[in-house]
């Protein structure tokens, strides 16, 4: 997928797919995040709010992750009311921050998506929680 390995299980007609889990591609510029959008919203997706969008088998897709292009805050909108959702992009937030060196705002980021109720079964709230452990 987006050249990286992945693999799916069919976990039958009791196990549906939902927003719980979803792609994320971080992109440089918005003429990438265009041509990933008008591919997966061109070939049977559809739009959905937020900068999402869903590909033809109902996956959800959140492209142009923040690259410093807008302001952190930004990332994070009064749409995205659902506790895994914010756990998972204050988790992006964060490892943006600690990838360039700036350990305080990545902890801060990383507390923000610990400290989200109900982001616990998210993988952003597991990840921060790993990244926590590892700045002690």
């Amino acid at each position: 997928m987006v050249g990286l390995p992945c693999l799916g299980l069919k976990g039958g007609p009791e196990f549906k797919h939902n927003e719980a889990f979803s792609f994320q591609i971080a992109t440089d510029t918005q003429a990438e995040t265009d041509r990933y959008r008008n591919a997966i919203v061109g070939n049977g997706g559809s739009e959905s709010a937020c900068g999402w969008c869903k590909d033809r088998w109902g996956l959800s897709w959140r492209l142009k992750l923040y690259r410093g292009e807008i302001g952190p805050d930004a990332v994070i909108t009064g749409a995205d009311t659902d506790d895994v959702q914010v756990a998972t992009l204050a988790f992006g937030v964060g490892n943006w921050y600690l990838v360039r060196g700036d350990k305080a705002q990545a902890r801060t980021w990383f507390e923000r998506s610990v400290n989200t109720s109900g982001g616990w079964p998210g993988f952003g709230f597991i990840l921060s929680e790993m990244e926590l452990q590892r700045m002690r």
